[in-house]
């Protein structure tokens, strides 16, 4: 090649500008050697001179070097116009497009070119737009003709595993994977996109096999670092994990995964306040282009039910990215959490047009519709994807919510039926049967649908409505379902704090106690788990709610009723200042909560404050709740009783009111 070029540089173009066998040979000798400013003028020439001629891919590569994909894409395109059988300059156009985010021209280029020759690479490439664009069903479809025609295909079969992953189709994807591996056993993406989908369908010992055979392809696999430490913290190694995160951030100090990681590690640990400086850091560090860290955030203080650093971190992710899709389904719940139900109503009808007929995206805006009260734009996208598929189970089931909640029972019941009749080994059909003979007043009716659906496709939820159902009528049924079901499942939290519940709001509180207990044993972070059992405690006059109390406010800072639970905690534990500060915190915080206000009543006469005591104790009285503790003579009388008692700075050690009233946070 140089040797070429030593003989043609020397050349005035004017003598080689119509000879286009001496341009190509001297463009593509600069080409071969790399130099690609001098390339160019020669391949350039050749194109004027021939249209047709091949030479614009060689100059689309050049021009994607010199990191100018636009001019790169014209190239191309101006090329295919005249040879649109090229399916090789097809695939690296559609190529182009798709890393460039264009993902509707990718697919129409690759479905160009393959209308003149079926191509595998094309195929794979038409799947990446389509799964781009939301379109996953006929992305699945595409990629898979690709890995039929191509087994080795990499890019479609590397994409085929992360959608049967994310689909929870964990089988499908461990199979496809170790398929790939076999042909690519140096491919260490291969190898981390393995281990992930090992760890999430819950086989670790594997999964850390696949993150170490990662490292020992490509030693500098932060990702498989990053897995690897993910399962030291699932095994209670968190020294283990912060070690091998900090010698990725040593090497990479703006590594956001190794952030998000970090941030993870510290929630686990409960160092909240760490966790928000990883995850605000991991932010900074994403750049405009990147939301994950953003995201990551905001879903932080919404797991933690702290609003103002939910619309704060809202604001930040907003200013990068105002419009996109993910950005909106987060501003939605941040919205509803805050009581803002038009803002999220207005967030959530701008996703839904964006999710275009992306049915996962359109079924979680539609549940958060629902939970908005939105019910036509819940209706509609429901629609959108009863379009696609009719007879989904998930769709029909919410179209038959819907139609339940806007009063249309004759609709609702026909679609219960229809869904028994197309998923009969499923119990969601029985499910919506019960719940509208429920509305309907019903109960003996209800508790027979609930029944069946327990029967026919036994789980926790329905074990939840069975239950619900039988308490009404029969409390002692009622207890030995669970019981029982406990004795089979053990494991289930929720059937377990529905029970714990049940036996709290009917004043057994040894039971309540030992089931809270047990549910913690489970999950020793749950906030709202020690909240309740503090209250046990509180109630059963016992020591410790205190601790447990302020552990779980530490857990979900910001949340007004467990502020209210440790403050009224702090004051039986002989903490009147402590109590009155959490206390007047929980009722800036929500003042429409009875609770708070009685507590806070209660301590401010104790304190001496009767005036102050006399306007709480009133609010909470007045206050809807406060009002149902009243709701008999005898209780009116309590209540005014311990009114009279808080107004002369008399405290009764434990009031009436509060045995009969106290409700579940």
């Amino acid at each position: 090649y140089l040797s070429v070029v030593n003989l043609l540089d020397p050349v005035p173009i004017e003598f080689l500008r119509y000879r286009p066998q001496l341009l190509m040979l001297g463009g593509l000798s600069h080409f071969s050697l790399r130099q690609y400013e001098k390339a160019m003028p020669y391949l350039e020439q050749v194109q004027r001179l021939q249209p047709a001629s091949p030479v614009a891919k060689v100059l689309a590569r050049i021009m994607l070097e010199q990191n100018n994909p636009d001019r790169a894409a014209e190239a191309l395109a101006a090329y295919l116009r005249a040879k649109p059988s090229d399916t090789q300059a097809a695939a690296l156009l559609a190529s182009l497009y798709v890393d460039q985010k264009r993902f509707s021209r990718a697919v129409q280029t690759a479905q160009e070119g393959l209308r003149h020759r079926e191509d595998p690479e094309l195929r794979a490439l038409a799947g990446l737009g389509l799964l781009g664009s939301g379109k996953v069903p006929e992305a699945v479809a595409e990629l898979e003709a690709a890995l039929k025609g191509e087994p080795g295909q990499a890019r479609a079969g590397t994409a085929l595993v992360a959608i049967y992953q994310q689909s929870g189709q964990h089988i499908r994807a461990v199979g496809l994977a170790k398929q790939l591996l076999e042909r690519q056993p140096r491919n260490a993406g291969l190898h981390v996109l393995h281990g992930q989908n090992l760890a999430a369908a819950g086989s670790p010992v594997e999964a850390r096999k696949a993150f170490e055979a990662a490292l020992a392809a490509a030693p500098g696999t932060t990702s498989a670092a990053i897995g690897l430490a993910g399962l030291d913290a699932e095994s209670g190694q968190p020294n283990s994990a912060e070690a091998r995160l900090n010698a990725v951030l040593s090497q990479h100090k703006d590594h956001v995964d190794a952030m998000l990681a970090m941030a993870a590690l510290s929630e686990r640990g409960t160092r909240l306040v760490e966790a928000q400086r990883w995850l605000e850091r991991a932010d900074d560090s994403a750049g405009p282009n990147n939301i994950q860290a953003g995201l990551a955030l905001v879903e932080f203080h919404l797991r933690h039910g702290r609003q103002e650093g939910a619309r704060s971190a809202l604001d930040r992710l907003t200013g990068k990215a105002p419009d996109t899709l993910p950005v909106l389904v987060a501003a939605a719940r941040v919205y509803a959490m805050s009581g803002d139900n038009p803002g999220a109503r207005t967030a959530l009808s701008r996703a839904s047009t964006l999710a275009g007929f992306e049915v996962p995206t359109l079924m979680l805006i539609a549940r958060l519709q629902q939970q908005v009260g939105h019910v036509a734009g819940a209706v509609q996208s429901t629609s959108k994807v009863l379009t696609q598929r009719p007879k989904d189970l998930d769709a029909q089931v919410l179209m038959a919510e819907l139609e339940l909640a806007g009063g249309e029972l004759v609709k609702a019941e026909q679609r219960a039926r229809d869904v028994i009749a197309a998923h009969p080994r499923a119990g969601a059909g029985h499910l919506l049967l019960g719940d509208i003979a429920t509305t309907q007043g019903r109960h003996a009716v209800a508790l027979e649908a609930y029944r069946k659906a327990q029967q026919v496709q036994p789980s926790s939820r329905h074990v939840a409505q069975l239950f619900a159902a039988q308490s009404r009528s029969d409390a002692s049924a009622a207890r030995q379902l669970a019981a029982r079901w406990l004795d089979k499942n053990p494991a289930d939290a929720a059937v377990r704090r529905m029970l714990a519940d049940f036996h709290a709001q009917r004043n057994e509180l040894p039971a309540a106690k030992l089931q809270y207990q047990a549910l913690l044993k489970q999950r020793p972070d749950d906030a709202e788990a020690m909240n309740n059992l503090a209250n046990v405690l509180l109630l059963a006059g016992e020591s410790g709610a205190l601790p447990l109390a302020e552990r779980a406010m530490a857990l979900k800072p910001g949340a007004p009723h467990l502020i209210g639970t440790a403050g009224w905690a702090a004051f039986k534990a002989g903490q009147v200042d402590r109590a009155l500060q959490l206390l007047r915190d929980a009722r800036l915080r929500d003042p429409a909560n009875a609770h708070t206000r009685y507590f806070l009543g209660a301590v401010l006469a104790a304190s001496g404050r009767h005036a102050e005591a006399r306007t709480e104790l009133q609010a909470a009285i007045k206050g809807g709740e406060g009002q149902a503790f009243a709701s008999d003579a005898d209780h009116r009388e309590q209540w005014q009783f311990d009114l009279q008692q808080h107004h002369h700075g008399q405290l009764p050690g434990r009031c009436k009111c509060l045995e009969l009233g106290w409700r579940l946070q």
